[in-house]
């Protein structure tokens, strides 16, 4: 049952993406990186101010490295 949670996950995260909505990045563990970048559009515009701010990437957090936010 376990190992079915990640695909679940994913089907709701569609449903999601589906419907405009997005998800509550406190409380995810399992988006995907491309899904991420899809509910929040403005993300370009986020990231060209921490690139300013941080280029060495100083501060970074677990889930932006699994949601890969240094790629852009």
């Amino acid at each position: 049952m376990q190992t079915e949670l990640p695909k679940t996950i994913a089907v709701i995260d569609d449903l999601v993406l589906e419907n405009n909505g997005r998800v509550y990045l406190a409380k995810d563990a399992l988006l995907h990186p491309d899904s991420f970048r899809v509910m929040y559009p403005n993300f370009a515009s986020w990231l060209e101010v921490k690139q300013d701010i941080d280029p060495n990437w100083v501060f970074s957090s677990d889930l932006s490295r699994r949601l890969k936010l240094e790629e852009g």
